[in-house]
């Protein structure tokens, strides 16, 4: 049964609850365009947190980039606080078969932190990165829902909730400990995805929430290739870097992350003839053909290259020369005499 919200859009068929929210698949009451209405329910609310993501909500809508699902609206209703953004065509990473390749699930998560690096540049921290709100289209990669549902999920009483939830895992120990979300603990969440990519599991696969964040603490994880030995070494690497305990012992910031994954894959292959497996992740845009750079008509390169040969020649006539020169002196002497 269609319902309207706010007279611009229509309530469709829910797709997902939790227990802060329900999600549901809509469109504008004037179109067709699809779209995703999130309702977080009036029980978990309070004022300060309704002021809080509405203010958060306008700041997202001014959010432009290709890969950020658009927010168009959010505010008070009728069941409780509601935003609305783009639906994203494609899988989410949690829907999709796993294990992954290594390079698969660097060449994804490159990607994913590049576009969560853009944000964290505008201000904004996700706080919520998990398998769910990372899309993989044929033609991108999307990350979806910064910021909202980390806000709701630090109220003391739905944390409480929240820790029973599988999404616990994917929180840093800094964060259930108390701790606001910030750059570091977005890293911590990105290393916790691609762990879950490369192994098809999480460290702590039957420890969720506080226990899991005490165990870390007191013990650490064993690397990917505990899980699975096909992880190579340098991915270990990359992953136990971001699932350090203390915070300043991570990566510095998503470019940063992002960097580490991009010359790994570099070292094993050409990135342009890169191909994700089964995938087809290409940019929106098709990359420009790299040409080489041309001077006066004529190739740089051919040139440096018609300059050698001509340097070797000048260099075959020099010695040719000295070498007659010196087969004439000694024909003079012994032959001739002189």
């Amino acid at each position: 049964m269609e319902r309207i919200l706010k007279s611009k859009y229509k309530i469709l068929e829910k797709i997902a609850e939790s227990s802060s929210h329900s999600t549901y698949c809509g469109t504008f009451t004037d179109s067709d365009k699809p779209l995703i209405i999130k309702i977080f329910s009036r029980d978990i609310l309070n004022s300060v947190l309704t002021k809080k993501l509405k203010k958060d909500v306008q700041a997202l809508a001014k959010l432009e980039h290709g890969s950020i699902p658009r927010v168009y609206d959010g505010d008070y209703g009728w069941q409780g606080f509601y935003f609305i953004r783009d639906f994203v065509e494609g899988k989410t990473l949690l829907e999709m078969k796993k294990p992954f390749e290594a390079e698969t699930a660097c060449e994804l998560m490159a990607r994913a932190c590049d576009i969560i690096s853009f944000a964290h540049e505008k201000g904004f921290v996700h706080g919520s990165i998990t398998p769910k709100n990372i899309f993989v289209s044929k033609k991108n990669v999307y990350v979806s829902d910064f910021g909202i549902e980390s806000a709701v999920n630090q109220m003391l009483e739905q944390k409480a909730l929240f820790l029973l939830s599988e999404d616990s895992n994917y929180l840093p120990p800094e964060v259930v400990l108390g701790e606001e979300p910030g750059i570091r603990s977005d890293i911590y969440q990105a290393g916790m995805v691609l762990y879950f990519l490369v192994t098809g599991e999480l460290p702590l696969e039957k420890a969720s929430g506080l226990n899991s964040a005490l165990k870390s603490l007191n013990s650490g994880f064993a690397p990917p290739s505990a899980a699975n030995g096909k992880v190579p070494k340098y991915l270990d690497e990359i992953v136990m870097k971001c699932l350090q305990r203390d915070p300043l012992l991570r990566f510095d910031d998503m470019a940063q992350l992002s960097g580490s994954l991009k010359g790994k894959m570099l070292m094993l292959r050409d990135r342009d003839s890169f191909e994700l497996s089964e995938l087809d992740l290409a940019s929106e845009e098709p990359e420009e053909k790299k040409e080489e750079p041309v001077f006066a008509g004529v190739p740089i390169l051919q040139e440096k290259s018609d300059k050698i040969n001509l340097f070797r020649w000048i260099m075959f006539a020099v010695w040719t020369a000295i070498a007659a020169g010196i087969i004439y002196s000694l024909i003079q002497i012994f032959i001739i005499g002189e």
